[in-house]
C-alpha cells in the first residue's frame, strides 16, 4: 500500500529474497500454477528470522510473535475469533487511514458476545 506497507497472510517463507520476487508475482493469481512464491505467501509463519532485500532491515526482530510488534513496524494479527470454536479470543483488524495512520480493532466473536 503506498509503497509503505506490505500484508501478508504469514510470513515471507524460505523461497523469497527480494520484494521483486513479490510485485513480480503475474496476476491474477490461480493457485494451481503451483507458485512456491505464493505458497509461502500465503502459508509460511513469520519468524525472527524473516528478511528480505527491499524491505527496511529493522522490519523484523526478536519477539515479533510473542508482542507483535518489532519496533513500532510490523504488526501480526490473529484474526479467527473462537478459533476452532474451543477459545473464546477476540480477532483484530487494522484500520488505515489515509495518511495510513494505523488504528487497531478488536473483534469479539457473536457466540460469546451474547451469551
Amino acid at each position: 500500500m503506498e509503497k509503505n506497507i506490505i500484508c501478508m497472510h504469514g510470513g515471507i517463507g524460505r523461497s523469497i529474497n527480494r520484494i521483486e520476487q513479490i510485485e513480480n508475482l503475474q496476476r491474477p493469481i490461480a493457485m494451481e500454477a503451483g507458485s512456491v512464491v505464493m505458497m509461502d505467501l500465503l502459508w509460511s509463519d513469520p519468524t525472527e528470522n524473516d528478511s528480505a532485500k527491499g524491505l527496511r532491515s529493522d522490519v523484523w526482530g526478536p519477539g515479533l510473535i510473542t508482542f507483535g510488534v518489532a519496533q513500532g513496524h510490523l504488526i501480526t494479527l490473529f484474526v479467527a475469533m473462537n478459533y476452532c470454536g474451543t477459545t473464546n479470543n477476540t480477532g483484530a483488524i487494522l484500520v488505515l487511514g489515509r495518511d495510513l495512520v494505523v488504528v487497531p480493532k478488536l473483534i469479539q466473536s457473536l457466540l460469546f458476545a451474547v451469551t
